[in-house]
């Protein structure tokens, strides 16, 4: 009879420690933030994200490397992002270490975007990648390329991975309200 009594009570007592732990660990989640940073555009304007975002929603390229142009370029061409009315800035995000040889950096990247434009949009971030990663909400991959919906609270309100398609344009669009 003891031995029945020890079994319900470790299995309450067990019940109770697990729950708890899932309640603890759902409580500790944290919601998927662009963080504050700051950085200069191209063009050499001051830019405090995501509070100087250019719309309440806006539509955010991330790169981490240099070879996932190509996916961006995909996004530019499939929404036609330059003629478009959508919101949208890219942020390449650098290693902090390199912030020392920005000039050079975003000297080399303002001679590859000849339209003023487009440059006015490409606000290099030179911050831990890793953290950033996190913060958004998503694993770090140096070989991946996203597209976010942020808004100026910083909320991340939906985000994909990799290359333009259709299915993904249409979840992107969606959450900027625009089909």
């Amino acid at each position: 009879m003891k031995n029945i009594h020890l079994i319900k009570y470790s299995a309450v007592f067990l019940s109770v420690f697990f729950f708890s732990e899932a309640i603890a660990d759902y409580k500790n989640m944290k919601e998927p933030i662009f963080p504050n940073l700051s950085g200069k555009n191209l063009n050499g304007k001051q830019y405090n994200l995501p509070k100087d975002l250019p719309s309440e929603k806006t539509l955010v390229l991330i790169a981490f490397e240099r070879e996932q142009q190509a996916i961006l370029d995909s996004w530019y061409q499939g929404l036609d992002l330059i003629n478009s009315s959508i919101p949208w800035i890219e942020v390449p995000v650098i290693s902090k270490p390199y912030k020392l040889g920005s000039f050079i950096i975003d000297s080399g990247m303002r001679r590859g975007i000849p339209n003023p434009g487009v440059r006015d949009k490409v606000i290099p971030l030179y911050t831990n990648r890793e953290a950033f990663a996190n913060s958004m909400g998503f694993e770090y991959d140096n070989q991946a390329a996203y597209v976010a919906v942020i808004d100026r609270s910083g909320k991340n309100l939906g985000i994909v991975k990799g290359s333009y398609d259709q299915d993904k344009a249409k979840k992107i669009l969606k959450l900027l309200d625009m089909k």
